[in-house]
């Protein structure tokens, strides 16, 4: 995959974490399709470090992408 673009839209922090959503585009070398797709990413912070991070993306975008 090509990462074509990635952009973080937004961020929400508290106590404890930081959620960025965001936007991401790419192309599958295999197939030649473009993706677009929604991304959320959640960080878990304790004592001022990561201890968790959760990626979460539109997995419907993806899979079409690589359909052949």
């Amino acid at each position: 995959m090509e990462t074509l673009e990635v952009r973080s839209d937004d961020y929400t922090a508290s106590a404890g974490h930081v959620v960025i959503l965001g936007f991401e585009r790419a192309r599958v070398r295999r197939t030649g399709k473009l993706l677009e797709c929604d991304v959320a990413t959640v960080l878990g912070i304790e004592n001022g470090k990561i201890t968790k991070l959760v990626a979460l993306a539109d997995m419907s975008a993806i899979v079409e992408a690589y359909r052949t």
